[in-house]
C-alpha cells in the first residue's frame, strides 16, 4: 500500500507483518538502494537530476545501465539463496519487463500450472485486484484451470476514480468493460468461477493478491497455504510497464493458514456476487466512446 492518509482510514488493502525476517528486509533495502542508482534525485527548487544516463535523452544507455544494476542485484541474491528447514518460506519476486526482468510473470505461470495439475489437492484459487485488467495469458489460464476460482474486485463506487473529473471519471466504466470480459469466461460450463465486487460506503478497494487453498481433512475448512502479496495487481500495466515487487509465501503453519483464511473472509464481508444482471443495470451501461477508449488504452491501466 501507499503511505497516504486514505490508506489508513478508508481504503481496503493488504498488510502482512514479517517479524525477525532479517534477510527479507535486507533484500528490499538492497533493492531500494539499487533503484536509487537509476532514479532521478530531487534537488532544491524541485529540479530533477539523473543519477546516471538520462532516460529522456539517452534511453539506450539508460536501459543498459539499469539492466546491469538490477542484474547484479539479482545475481547477488540468487547466490545467497539457501535451503531452510522451516514451516514457512518467503520468496521475493521482481517485475521490470522493460529490463527483461519477469520473475513475477514467470513464477505466476508456474504456480498456476502446479495448482491446475494438482486440483485434487488445491480446491480453491482466490484472487483479488482492485482493477481487473488481466493480461491475455492470465485470462487464458483462468479459463483452463480446473480448480474453483473466486475473484474480488472493486465495484465502480469503490474505485478511487469514481466520480472523478474529466477523463478519469470514465475509468470505473472502463474497468466494468474489462470485468465483463472475465465474467464471460465464468459462463463457460467447464469453468467454476465467481466474481465478487467490494462495496462499502465511503471506502475504496485496492487489495491485491492470490491464495491457493486446500481442504483440511479434519475440519473440511478451506485453508490457504500459498499466497502472493505485494504491489502487483496482475494487470497489463502492472506486468508490462510498472516496477513491481512482491513475495510468494508457502507455509505448513496451521495458525498462519487460519489467519490467511480469516483475511479472505474479511475481504468477502463487504462484497456482492456478480451475475448477468450486474452488467444490465442502467448505471453500468457503457457509452461507445468509453468502449473505444478502453480498447485503445487498456495497456495503460
Amino acid at each position: 500500500a501507499n503511505l497516504s492518509t486514505e490508506y489508513f482510514e478508508s481504503r481496503q488493502d493488504r498488510y502482512v507483518f514479517f517479524g525477525n525476517a532479517t534477510s527479507l528486509s535486507d533484500y528490499f533495502y538492497d533493492l531500494a538502494i539499487t533503484l536509487t542508482k537509476i532514479s532521478y534525485q530531487l534537488a532544491p527548487q524541485h529540479t530533477l537530476i539523473p543519477s546516471g544516463p538520462d532516460p529522456t535523452t539517452n534511453p539506450v544507455q539508460f536501459r543498459q545501465t539499469a539492466y546491469h544494476a538490477l542484474d547484479s542485484f539479482l545475481s547477488n541474491w540468487y547466490a545467497r539463496t539457501q535451503t531452510l528447514h522451516t514451516d514457512t518460506i518467503v520468496i521475493p519476486m521482481l517485475q521490470m519487463k522493460q529490463l527483461h526482468i519477469q520473475e513475477n510473470e514467470r513464477l505466476m505461470e508456474i504456480i498456476m500450472d502446479i495448482i491446475d495439475n494438482n486440483s485434487d489437492y488445491w480446491k480453491n484459487l482466490f484472487i483479488t485486484s482492485g482493477y481487473l485488467n488481466f493480461t491475455h495469458e492470465f485470462k487464458k489460464k483462468l479459463g483452463e484451470i480446473s480448480t474453483e476460482i473466486d475473484i474480488v474486485c472493486a465495484a465502480p463506487q469503490a474505485n478511487s476514480f469514481y466520480k472523478g473529473k474529466g477523463i478519469s471519471g470514465a475509468i470505473p466504466a472502463a474497468y466494468t468493460i474489462l470485468e465483463k470480459q472475465i465474467h464471460d469466461i465464468s459462463l463457460n460450463k467447464d469453468v467454476d468461477m465467481r466474481i465478487h465486487e467490494y462495496v462499502r460506503p465511503g471506502w475504496t478497494y485496492h487489495a491485491k493478491g492470490l491464495w491457493a487453498s486446500y481442504k483440511d481433512p479434519e475440519t473440511g475448512e478451506l485453508l490457504p497455504n500459498v499466497t502472493i502479496l505485494g504491489s502487483t495487481n496482475f494487470g497489463r500495466r502492472s506486468m508490462n510497464r510498472d516496477v513491481e515487487a512482491q513475495v510468494l509465501m508457502i507455509t505448513d503453519n496451521k495458525k498462519l493458514q487460519k489467519d490467511m483464511a480469516r483475511e479472505i473472509k474479511n475481504l468477502l464481508n463487504y462484497t456482492v456476487l456478480v451475475d448477468d444482471e450486474t452488467f444490465n443495470k442502467q448505471e453500468r451501461l457503457i457509452s461507445y466512446r468509453v468502449r473505444f477508449g478502453t480498447f485503445i488504452f487498456q495497456s495503460m491501466f
